[in-house]
């Protein structure tokens, strides 16, 4: 019967503005937490759109949403996650949002002395909700496991990173390295993976 009332409800003209996955999640909340005795009762389905609602979907009508595909939402911890350029597939960054206007990159990449040795660059810096802009370092100098010293930890500046998003799940990244061999470059990135249920 909750199947039958679905599929019913779903070939209507959506009529509270949502999007597919939404209506499927308001359906599933009706379904599995018993809101109401009847899945068709009006003041069911009202209590589950509210719940959806206080997860913070977005909620303007359908036809305003696709009017407005052009216009950049604002961007918040939903670009925290793991992302890469897949044209340099086999390293990638950690961005995580620690604060509304700082940023956390952490990017997993090769010495560039043809060693084929990881290293890693790190950067903390100014978020404006739109642009990244932050010095990086790397470290080096101890070992891993029982030999780890922190006292022998070196750190040493790397250069500038700068992150320009387009999306919550795309941006280009930008640097400019102290060290010569790394010179200065840019990656079109794309998202990987971010947190569960962030919608993006």
């Amino acid at each position: 019967m909750a199947y039958a009332f679905a599929s019913g409800l779903w070939k209507l003209s959506d009529p509270q503005g949502l999007r597919k996955p939404e209506w499927e999640r308001v359906l599933w909340r009706i379904w599995n937490t018993g809101l109401g005795a009847s899945p068709g009762d009006s003041k069911t389905a009202t209590a589950a759109i509210v719940s959806v609602r206080a997860e913070g979907r977005a909620w303007r009508p359908y036809r305003s949403r696709g009017a407005r595909s052009s216009v950049t939402p604002p961007l918040d911890a939903r670009i925290s996650g793991l992302w890469y350029d897949p044209a340099t597939s086999g390293e990638g960054l950690n961005l995580t949002l620690v604060a509304a206007d700082r940023l956390v990159l952490t990017w997993h990449t090769y010495r560039a002395d043809g060693s084929g040795e990881p290293h890693w660059i790190i950067a903390d810096g100014a978020f404006d909700g739109r642009r990244f802009s932050g010095a990086a370092v790397t470290v080096r100098g101890t070992n891993f496991g029982a030999l780890f010293n922190a006292a022998n930890v070196q750190q040493s500046s790397w250069g500038e990173i700068v992150l320009e998003f387009t999306r919550c799940d795309a941006a280009t990244l930008t640097w400019r390295s102290d060290q010569p061999a790394f010179g200065r470059g840019t990656r079109n990135l794309i998202k990987l993976s971010g947190i569960v249920d962030s919608g993006c």
